[in-house]
């Protein structure tokens, strides 16, 4: 076992790269190339949100994508308001309701940056 966190990292850019998407992929090279964690961010939501619309299939509306548990409630204890604001952000251009999934719904919450109104 290679441990959680960069078995996961290996697991996930390998899932990344084999899915064809090439935007995710063009934004994954960027973020590495650049240090840049908001284009890895992205690169992570152009993933997910091409993942669940393959698996939908093509006559599908996609309404909502929930971030995943694990990422929410890392960036809840962290403190990463800015991935919350870009998440958001992200998915409103692209027509989709964005969701949080969390095991600290009263942290999610108490945040402010995460009230709509902060999102326009």
């Amino acid at each position: 076992m290679l441990g959680l966190l960069p078995g996961l990292a290996k697991k996930l850019v390998r899932e990344i790269v084999f899915s064809g998407n090439l935007r995710a992929v063009a934004s994954g090279l960027n973020g590495v190339v650049r240090s840049d964690l908001a284009s890895l961010f992205k690169t992570y939501f152009l993933y997910e949100v091409s993942r669940v619309r393959r698996s939908a299939g093509g006559k599908a509306k996609l309404e909502s994508v929930m971030l995943h548990q694990l990422i929410t409630d890392l960036c809840l204890g962290l403190g990463l308001d800015w991935v919350f604001k870009f998440y958001t952000e992200f998915l409103l251009k692209k027509g989709v309701t964005p969701g949080f999934n969390t095991g600290n719904f009263a942290l999610l919450v108490e945040k402010r940056s995460l009230s709509l109104s902060d999102f326009g």
